[in-house]
Protein backbone atom coordinates (compact mmCIF):
# COMPACT_ATOMS: atom_id res chain seq x y z
CA UNK A 1 0.00 0.00 0.00
CA UNK A 2 1.73 3.37 -0.82
CA UNK A 3 0.60 6.62 1.05
CA UNK A 4 1.48 10.01 -1.18
CA UNK A 5 0.60 13.60 -0.96
CA UNK A 6 -0.98 15.56 -3.49
CA UNK A 7 2.33 16.49 -4.68
CA UNK A 8 3.33 12.73 -4.36
CA UNK A 9 5.99 13.19 -1.61
CA UNK A 10 6.00 10.62 1.29
CA UNK A 11 4.11 11.38 4.27
CA UNK A 12 4.85 10.23 7.81
CA UNK A 13 3.02 9.71 11.05
CA UNK A 14 5.39 13.10 11.73
CA UNK A 15 4.03 14.95 9.19
CA UNK A 16 1.79 17.58 11.36
CA UNK A 17 1.30 20.28 8.75
CA UNK A 18 -1.07 18.55 6.47
CA UNK A 19 -3.87 17.29 6.92
CA UNK A 20 -4.11 13.45 7.49
CA UNK A 21 -7.22 12.92 5.79
CA UNK A 22 -7.38 10.39 3.58
CA UNK A 23 -8.66 8.82 0.05
CA UNK A 24 -8.69 5.50 -0.89
CA UNK A 25 -8.58 4.31 -4.84
CA UNK A 26 -7.95 1.32 -7.01
CA UNK A 27 -4.16 1.34 -8.03
CA UNK A 28 -3.10 0.63 -11.01
CA UNK A 29 -1.74 -2.84 -10.05
CA UNK A 30 -5.45 -3.86 -8.45
CA UNK A 31 -4.32 -2.88 -5.11
CA UNK A 32 -5.04 0.12 -2.63
CA UNK A 33 -3.51 3.35 -2.79
CA UNK A 34 -3.74 6.36 -0.10
CA UNK A 35 -3.63 9.72 -0.81
CA UNK A 36 -4.00 12.25 1.99
CA UNK A 37 -5.19 14.74 1.65
CA UNK A 38 -1.69 17.02 1.69
CA UNK A 39 -3.96 20.65 2.50
CA UNK A 40 -2.42 22.56 5.29
CA UNK A 41 -3.96 22.19 8.93
CA UNK A 42 -6.30 24.48 10.41
CA UNK A 43 -7.60 21.95 13.35
CA UNK A 44 -5.61 19.66 15.73
CA UNK A 45 -8.37 17.61 17.43
CA UNK A 46 -7.57 15.27 19.70
CA UNK A 47 -9.39 12.14 18.93
CA UNK A 48 -10.84 9.36 20.80
CA UNK A 49 -12.86 6.46 20.43
CA UNK A 50 -15.29 3.73 22.29
CA UNK A 51 -12.98 0.91 21.29
CA UNK A 52 -9.49 2.53 22.53
CA UNK A 53 -11.26 3.44 26.21
CA UNK A 54 -12.62 0.28 26.39
CA UNK A 55 -8.88 -1.07 26.16
CA UNK A 56 -7.39 1.48 28.71
CA UNK A 57 -10.19 0.67 31.10
CA UNK A 58 -9.23 -2.83 31.00
CA UNK A 59 -5.57 -2.04 31.66
CA UNK A 60 -3.63 -1.77 28.35
CA UNK A 61 -1.37 1.48 28.00
CA UNK A 62 0.31 1.16 24.74
CA UNK A 63 0.50 4.44 22.85
CA UNK A 64 -1.53 3.10 20.00
CA UNK A 65 -5.01 2.88 22.51
CA UNK A 66 -4.17 6.64 23.91
CA UNK A 67 -5.95 9.72 22.24
CA UNK A 68 -4.04 11.22 19.08
CA UNK A 69 -3.67 14.27 17.40
CA UNK A 70 -5.51 14.45 14.06
CA UNK A 71 -4.51 17.38 11.90
CA UNK A 72 -7.06 18.34 9.58
CA UNK A 73 -7.90 20.82 7.02
CA UNK A 74 -11.30 22.92 7.21
CA UNK A 75 -12.81 20.89 4.69
CA UNK A 76 -12.23 17.83 6.46
CA UNK A 77 -12.92 19.06 10.00
CA UNK A 78 -16.26 20.14 8.73
CA UNK A 79 -16.58 16.22 7.42
CA UNK A 80 -15.40 14.63 10.62
CA UNK A 81 -18.14 16.75 12.69
CA UNK A 82 -21.12 15.71 10.42
CA UNK A 83 -19.61 11.57 10.46
CA UNK A 84 -19.11 11.92 14.24
CA UNK A 85 -22.99 13.24 14.54
CA UNK A 86 -24.35 10.98 12.52
CA UNK A 87 -22.81 8.02 15.00
CA UNK A 88 -25.04 6.08 16.61
CA UNK A 89 -24.43 6.21 20.64
CA UNK A 90 -24.52 2.65 21.28
CA UNK A 91 -21.54 1.90 18.32
CA UNK A 92 -18.56 -0.05 20.10
CA UNK A 93 -16.33 2.02 17.47
CA UNK A 94 -17.47 5.34 17.18
CA UNK A 95 -14.92 7.91 17.79
CA UNK A 96 -15.02 11.61 19.15
CA UNK A 97 -13.21 14.91 19.44
CA UNK A 98 -11.77 14.30 23.41
CA UNK A 99 -10.28 18.20 23.68
CA UNK A 100 -9.17 20.64 20.66
CA UNK A 101 -6.54 23.71 21.19
CA UNK A 102 -7.84 26.77 22.50
CA UNK A 103 -5.54 29.72 21.99
CA UNK A 104 -5.52 31.70 25.93
CA UNK A 105 -4.01 34.77 26.54
CA UNK A 106 -3.76 35.51 30.17
CA UNK A 107 -3.87 38.88 31.34
CA UNK A 108 -2.38 39.97 34.93
CA UNK A 109 -3.72 43.25 35.42
CA UNK A 110 -0.82 45.84 37.16
CA UNK A 111 -2.12 47.91 39.78
CA UNK A 112 -1.56 51.64 39.98
CA UNK A 113 -1.17 52.32 44.08
CA UNK A 114 0.09 55.33 43.60
CA UNK A 115 -3.04 56.98 41.95
CA UNK A 116 -5.58 54.83 44.18
CA UNK A 117 -6.16 51.90 42.08
CA UNK A 118 -5.46 48.36 43.46
CA UNK A 119 -6.85 45.70 40.90
CA UNK A 120 -7.88 42.84 42.98
CA UNK A 121 -9.70 45.36 45.11
CA UNK A 122 -11.24 47.85 42.10
CA UNK A 123 -11.65 45.70 39.55
CA UNK A 124 -11.29 45.54 36.11
CA UNK A 125 -11.15 48.61 34.32
CA UNK A 126 -10.88 48.86 30.32
CA UNK A 127 -7.21 50.02 29.46
CA UNK A 128 -5.60 49.46 32.41
CA UNK A 129 -2.17 48.34 31.50
CA UNK A 130 -1.54 44.34 32.03
CA UNK A 131 1.16 41.23 31.53
CA UNK A 132 -0.36 39.02 29.06
CA UNK A 133 0.92 35.73 28.07
CA UNK A 134 -0.64 33.61 25.18
CA UNK A 135 -0.19 29.78 25.57
CA UNK A 136 -2.56 27.18 23.81
CA UNK A 137 -3.74 24.40 25.36
CA UNK A 138 -6.04 21.26 24.53
CA UNK A 139 -8.68 21.37 26.18
CA UNK A 140 -12.81 19.70 25.88
CA UNK A 141 -14.88 20.99 22.85
CA UNK A 142 -17.28 21.37 25.31
CA UNK A 143 -16.37 24.37 27.40
CA UNK A 144 -17.63 27.03 26.93
CA UNK A 145 -15.38 30.66 27.36
CA UNK A 146 -16.01 30.72 31.01
CA UNK A 147 -15.42 27.24 32.07
CA UNK A 148 -11.74 27.42 30.41
CA UNK A 149 -11.32 31.06 32.90
CA UNK A 150 -12.44 28.65 35.36
CA UNK A 151 -9.59 26.30 34.55
CA UNK A 152 -6.81 28.63 34.56
CA UNK A 153 -7.96 30.40 37.87
CA UNK A 154 -7.90 27.09 38.99
CA UNK A 155 -4.43 26.42 37.11
CA UNK A 156 -2.76 29.82 39.02
CA UNK A 157 -4.53 29.19 42.60
CA UNK A 158 -4.90 25.88 44.00
CA UNK A 159 -2.62 24.48 45.88
CA UNK A 160 -2.80 20.99 43.83
CA UNK A 161 -4.06 20.90 40.39
CA UNK A 162 -3.49 16.92 40.08
CA UNK A 163 -7.37 16.24 40.31
CA UNK A 164 -7.94 18.91 37.02
CA UNK A 165 -6.06 17.48 34.45
CA UNK A 166 -6.73 20.68 31.99
CA UNK A 167 -6.00 23.11 34.72
CA UNK A 168 -2.35 21.04 35.26
CA UNK A 169 -1.94 21.79 31.20
CA UNK A 170 -2.74 25.29 31.83
CA UNK A 171 -0.82 25.59 34.65
CA UNK A 172 2.47 23.72 32.94
CA UNK A 173 2.23 26.24 29.84
CA UNK A 174 2.16 29.47 31.97
CA UNK A 175 5.04 28.12 33.83
CA UNK A 176 6.88 26.96 30.55
CA UNK A 177 6.91 30.91 29.66
CA UNK A 178 8.95 31.58 32.73
CA UNK A 179 6.30 33.60 34.17
CA UNK A 180 6.23 33.81 37.80
CA UNK A 181 4.71 36.63 39.13
CA UNK A 182 7.16 39.52 38.93
CA UNK A 183 5.74 41.60 35.97
CA UNK A 184 2.59 42.23 37.03
CA UNK A 185 3.19 41.90 40.78
CA UNK A 186 0.96 38.21 41.28
CA UNK A 187 0.94 35.14 40.11
CA UNK A 188 -2.89 33.74 41.05
CA UNK A 189 -5.37 35.46 38.90
CA UNK A 190 -7.63 37.37 40.78
CA UNK A 191 -10.43 39.91 40.52
CA UNK A 192 -9.24 42.53 37.77
CA UNK A 193 -7.48 40.00 35.77
CA UNK A 194 -8.70 38.47 32.35
CA UNK A 195 -8.45 35.83 30.24
CA UNK A 196 -9.16 35.58 26.50
CA UNK A 197 -10.32 32.23 25.22
CA UNK A 198 -10.03 32.23 21.22
CA UNK A 199 -10.69 35.82 20.70
CA UNK A 200 -13.52 36.25 23.45
CA UNK A 201 -12.15 38.06 26.60
CA UNK A 202 -13.37 37.72 30.38
CA UNK A 203 -12.86 39.73 33.05
CA UNK A 204 -12.95 38.43 36.78
CA UNK A 205 -15.34 39.75 39.41
CA UNK A 206 -16.21 38.32 42.87
CA UNK A 207 -18.17 35.68 41.51
CA UNK A 208 -18.59 35.27 37.89
CA UNK A 209 -16.53 36.08 34.69
CA UNK A 210 -17.76 39.44 32.45
CA UNK A 211 -17.37 40.53 28.99
CA UNK A 212 -14.68 42.57 28.86
CA UNK A 213 -14.52 43.82 24.87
Amino acid sequence: MTTITQDGQPVTEQDRDHCQFEFSTRDFDGGTAVYPCGAPVTHRPIMDDAYSAHLRATGVTEEQVHPHELPLCDDHYEQLLVDIAGQADDDPYRVWIAAEPAKIVVGWTISDRDHGYVSYMDGWRAGQPQHELSIEVAVPPSLAPHQVADLVFIATNAPDVESHPYAAKILEAIVATGYRGEEAGHFSLSVGDTVTVDGIKLACEASRWVNAQ
